[in-house]
């Protein structure tokens, strides 16, 4: 039988598992994070796991299958009278590195031989399926780790729920929020988040708002991912009074609005023709000191052209120069818009020739 491609030149599979069984051990293993969701909060970073990083320098550009690796390290294993943690190692860097396939069999190979992987490497897992939108597959693995009698931590919790959110059942997602006290967890800030922003995303403001009202009950706090979650859902109905008064709360509260809190609010208020109010929050925006980005420059414009004021807009394309910001497809199309509004069409070509 011809022997199996090496990771590398120099490496064989026997000498990768070697390596991987070496480089183990880490006296500063880090602990998952908390899930800190932005306005869309199924977007979740990987799960830093320190413990696993020099493993997973092993597994890109690899040649070798995850099963050839998987006996290799069963191999040494049993000659060197290991630790079970390689086989943990091997499927959270397989996770880390979204190899879903790799990390699924190993997964797979890991029951057969009757070991199983720790909680922090299947959040990994779950964390990179939440990544790449895969909701679906992360609430069956989640099934699988409880009937495979892995216990859960807060981290699962909270990606359980963003996942249910992101398959659109808002009801399961609260199941599970009711069950984390019973399960031995209080919910973080993330939990609340997560379902604020599904409630909001929903247009059930009014149960976001409650939500973020009963935080103080637990002992914590709204963030600022908070605020602006709210915000944005009210500036998504138009609700633009119910806005400014979240982001006055915001304010006393102690937190400072960022980028986002007046992107938002600029965007709002360019939606319902309202650009002195954009025009008011961007000088706001600048006087504070808030970085200002090509999206608050393509609101503003945007509410300029939607009232046909095209010549102020074509002055703010002007001023991208000094904020050393360059239009993008959004600014042009904006123009493009306003042009059409006022029946120019021979205005599109000022815009958009080099």
């Amino acid at each position: 039988m011809a022997p199996s491609p090496p990771l590398a030149p120099s490496l064989s599979p026997f000498r990768s598992a070697h390596l991987l069984l070496r480089l183990l051990p880490d006296p500063l293993p880090i602990p998952p994070h908390p899930l800190h969701p932005p306005p869309r909060p199924h977007q979740i970073p990987p799960l830093p796991l320190r413990r696993i990083h020099p493993a997973h320098l092993l597994l890109p550009d690899r040649q070798v299958s995850s099963s050839a690796l998987f006996d290799a390290l069963l191999f040494s294993y049993r000659l060197c009278d290991s630790s079970p943690a390689v086989f943990d190692a091997l499927f959270a860097a397989y996770a880390r590195a979204n190899k879903f396939r790799d990390a699924t069999d190993t997964l797979r190979r890991m029951r057969d031989y009757g070991f199983l992987p720790k909680v922090r490497s299947c959040n990994a897992f779950l964390s990179s399926l939440l990544c790449f939108g895969r909701a679906d597959i992360a609430l069956s693995f989640y099934r699988e780790m409880r009937r495979s009698r892995i216990s859960p931590n807060v981290f699962t919790l909270n990606m359980v729920m963003c996942a249910f959110c992101g398959v659109g059942k808002l009801e399961k997602a609260l199941e599970v929020f009711g069950k984390m006290e019973s399960l031995g967890f209080s919910p973080t800030v993330a939990s609340f988040n997560t379902l604020i922003s599904a409630h909001c995303k929903n247009g059930l403001m009014s149960g976001a708002v409650k939500l973020k009202n009963s935080m103080g009950s637990k002992g914590l706090e709204p963030n600022a991912i908070t605020y602006n979650t709210l915000i944005n859902g009210f500036c998504k109905e138009g609700k633009m009074h119910e806005a400014n008064r979240i982001f006055a709360e915001m304010k006393s509260a102690g937190l400072s609005p960022n980028t986002v809190t007046y992107n938002t609010l600029i965007s709002g208020y360019s939606s319902i023709n309202s650009s002195e109010m954009a025009s008011r929050l961007f000088a706001e925006m600048v006087n504070n000191g808030v970085e200002v980005d090509i999206t608050t420059y393509n609101a503003l414009i945007l509410g300029l052209c939607n009232e046909g004021k095209t010549k102020k807009a074509a002055y703010l394309v002007k001023e991208l120069d000094k904020a050393n910001l360059g239009p993008n497809a959004s600014t042009f199309a904006a123009l493009i818009r306003g042009q059409c509004k006022r029946e120019i069409p021979s205005g599109h070509f000022r815009f958009t020739r080099p």
